[in-house]
């Protein structure tokens, strides 16, 4: 290319115009005057406008804008000032030199910019998994690292993602099986292939860009690409939706190129297959697919011949959607691939989240924005006529869309087409517009603001949209890059919160709130556990036993209650306010459902029985015993038995409280109570057997301690308890200093090893 610099002094004032030209090509005048040079920047300006606005919004449901709230202030102020900066119009000419240089190394530094996204990933890696439900993948991933018996079933995942599950596999043993003979260990977190999947897809995102024929276009390309679902590269958890986002990526350049004749349209075939095999739902994709191989045929020209055309095409799509969606009775069926239309109620709960509710329309909406709010506002700048905004952005752009047939000169374009629009152009908008209607019926379950990683190939296609129309005056090569650096900026403040834990912890917690009661119970607490065991690892046990609370109102299963006892030990000695709090408040729910069973005259619902009721009041009894709480918690146990009908917990502080005052007579009824209902525990066991042997009923205590000591052989408390049995009744003293002696070596509390070696002592 040859270009001229053409400088006119006039009034004092210097207009510079770039005249371009290359043979073939008529000469084109771009002044920097024109006011079409502000598209760009006015576009970034309104998403960071909209990204600052949603920080005051509250709880609004602003997911896809609202990714600077959890960042520190300066970080809001430099993510807001140097997207607008890099897209200033006055860059606009520094680009333009970089892009009309033919020689300029562009594979070079398409390279360097791979690296750079390389080294970036190992260096600020997304350490939680929040979005995966891939629990059982990483214990097989465990397995395979500790050379251990495994199952290849579950990695390979031959159900729904064949090819991304066939690649996990292969980095699950290649990994360790370099990496030992090395002396090198594998990470304490079974989460290594998936990391391995990340920096191999970065590698497979530069060679994907080759597919673009044009070198000078493949650095804006990618840059805009990894503005969209880029995300996915910093992800170290344990999903499967990279392989798939990059094979659609690779399919639609591709077939751009071959619509364009650069490349063959079996490349883009093959990589369609690809796609396919990385996960099923790039079937969704299939419209595209047909057009690209059968678009000569007059029924397809005819559906696509104008902007006019492809709409009512469009709307013709929708209606056969809806039309089969009704007809399979997807209007009101718990599938787990099709979103029904009216709520479907269930034991786990009640799923509102449905097809035309407003959390899901909503949600495509933010997902739109978290994706490509950018490009998508940069392709509405563009397209806005001379009659829009009056920012006199491309009126030959808004006429493609709208479907125009004529040129300037009222003469026709390309046959049988609209103006401007290309056979490129057509299949990405049938490609995005089959996807989105994909997302639309499509049940993720979980709700978009956590699955917007399957959603993630959305943001290729708008881009890929918006890259059809360079070349325009509109989009110049130069805008088109400088595009594409705009969009990295504006999407670094999604990596920045993804990849600080404290920000990502609490920016997926605020997202839990939003559907945790319009989904199937079981469905948010794979979120919450998520959560839980983050705030274990952080010991903030206050905010473990919060989300416990909330997981147990959704749904309320033994395991939760369990976990919750568990956690109120922390506070038994430190906070034993909050622990009797957590206490009642756990017995208060237990009541009314034990209540609730009675007056239905069942004895088990999905959840819980009145057996795990009474069992999980008896745990909570016999740890106020060893925390000694008894009298704190007796009132309480009391109301519950009372309105429950269980007593096996009351029967438990009775119990021990008549044992502790040697009252053996009348605590042996009611330990012999518990032992009836089946709740065996080491400390509730020794309490019993003890009562026997030292009531006199020696044979049946004698009985009690041997199959308590093949049950707790390894429980220090038992073990004492036993010993000093023995001991008070000056039987089987031998037997008693071992038991004592067994008891010490399991590394009891301080103040019980104290009052062992004390015994021991007197024994000698």
């Amino acid at each position: 290319m040859t270009s001229w610099t053409l400088r006119f002094q006039a009034a004092g004032d210097t207009f510079r115009s770039d005249i371009l030209f290359k043979p073939g090509e008529p000469m084109s005048m771009k002044s920097d005057a024109t006011p079409r040079n502000f598209a760009l920047f006015i576009a970034a300006a309104v998403v960071i406008a909209l990204r600052l606005i949603a920080l005051q919004a509250g709880d609004m449901r602003i997911w896809g804008l609202d990714v600077l709230r959890h960042l520190d202030s300066w970080w809001v102020v430099a993510f807001s000032v140097l997207p607008l900066f890099a897209a200033l119009p006055a860059l606009e000419h520094r680009f333009g030199r970089l892009m009309a240089k033919r020689d300029f190394p562009w594979t070079r530094v398409l390279w360097i910019g791979v690296a750079m996204l390389f080294a970036a990933a190992v260096l600020f890696p997304m350490e939680t998994f929040y979005y995966g439900d891939g629990g059982p993948l990483l214990s097989e991933i465990y397995k395979i690292g500790a050379e251990e018996h495994y199952t290849s079933t579950m990695l390979l995942n031959l159900k729904s993602a064949p090819l991304a599950g066939g690649l996990l596999h292969l980095l699950s043993v290649l990994i360790p099986s370099v990496m030992f003979p090395l002396g090198l260990t594998l990470p304490e977190t079974p989460l290594f292939p998936f990391f391995g999947l990340s920096l191999l897809g970065i590698v497979l995102l530069g060679w994907t860009m080759h597919l673009e024929k044009e070198r000078r276009f493949r650095l804006p390309l990618m840059l805009l690409v990894v503005g969209t679902g880029g995300g996915l590269f910093f992800f170290r958890y344990a999903e499967m939706y990279l392989p798939l986002f990059l094979a659609i990526t690779a399919y639609l350049l591709a077939a751009s190129a071959a619509l364009r004749g650069e490349r063959s349209v079996g490349i883009a075939v093959l990589l369609y297959i690809v796609a396919v095999a990385a996960h099923y739902m790039a079937l969704a994709l299939l419209p595209s697919l047909l057009y690209l191989l059968l678009r000569k045929q007059p029924i397809l020209q005819k559906l696509t011949a104008s902007g006019r055309s492809l709409g009512l095409t469009f709307a013709g799509m929708l209606a056969l959607a809806f039309a089969l969606y009704f007809v399979f009775g997807f209007q009101h069926s718990d599938s787990r691939m099709i979103m029904p239309l009216l709520p479907v109620e269930s034991p786990a709960g009640t799923l509102s989240y449905t097809l035309l509710s407003s959390y899901h329309l909503l949600d495509l909406v933010n997902l739109l924005f978290l994706l490509a709010a950018f490009p998508m506002t940069y392709l509405l700048m563009l397209s806005l006529g001379k009659g829009g905004l009056a920012l006199g952005t491309a009126s030959d752009l808004g006429s493609t869309l709208r479907g125009s047939k004529t040129d300037s000169g009222g003469g026709k374009t390309e046959s049988g087409g609209a103006r401007g629009m290309s056979e490129a152009l057509r299949f990405q908008l049938i490609s995005g517009y089959s996807f989105l209607l994909f997302l639309f019926f499509a049940n993720t379950s979980l709700g978009l603001a956590r699955d917007w990683d399957i959603a993630a190939p959305l943001g290729v296609m708008i881009v890929m949209i918006l890259s059809e129309f360079r070349g325009k005056a509109e989009l110049s090569p130069s805008r088109l890059l400088q595009a594409g650096v705009v969009s990295v900026l504006l999407v670094v403040p999604w990596f920045a919160t993804n990849i600080d834990v404290e920000a990502s912890t609490a920016r997926f917690a605020e997202i839990m709130t939003l559907d945790d009661e319009h989904m199937y119970g079981d469905y948010a607490l794979s979120g919450y556990e998520a959560l839980r065991k983050q705030a274990v690892h952080e010991k903030d046990f206050d905010r473990e036993g919060e989300i416990l609370q909330r997981m147990i109102e959704l749904v309320g299963y033994t395991e939760q209650y369990r976990m919750l006892i568990s956690n109120t030990m922390y506070y038994a000695e430190k906070q034993p306010e909050r622990y009797l709090r957590l206490n009642e408040w756990a017995l208060g729910r237990l009541a009314r459902k034990a209540q609730d069973l009675r007056s239905r005259g069942v004895e088990h619902e999905y959840s819980i029985g009145l057996k795990q009721i009474d069992s999980l009041a008896a745990v909570m009894a016999v740890e106020s015993v060893t925390n000694s709480r008894i009298q704190d918690l007796y009132p309480l146990m009391k109301t519950f038995a009372e309105r429950s009908g269980c007593v096996t917990g009351i029967n438990i502080l009775l119990g021990t409280g008549w044992y502790l005052e040697e009252e053996l007579a009348k605590a042996l009824p009611l330990l012999a109570a518990v032992r009836e209902t089946g709740f065996r525990d080491p400390r509730v066991d020794g309490m019993y057997g003890s009562c026997l042997y030292l009531s006199g009923e020696t044979a049946g205590g004698e009985a009690e301690f041997a199959d308590g000591l093949q049950r707790y052989g390894e429980n220090a408390q038992y073990l004492f308890m036993v010993a000093t049995s023995y001991l008070r009744l000056q039987t089987h003293v031998q037997e008693a200093r071992t038991l004592l002696e067994r008891a010490r070596a399991l590394n009891p509390p301080p103040e019980a090893r104290e009052q062992i070696e004390g015994i021991l002592n007197q024994l000698k």
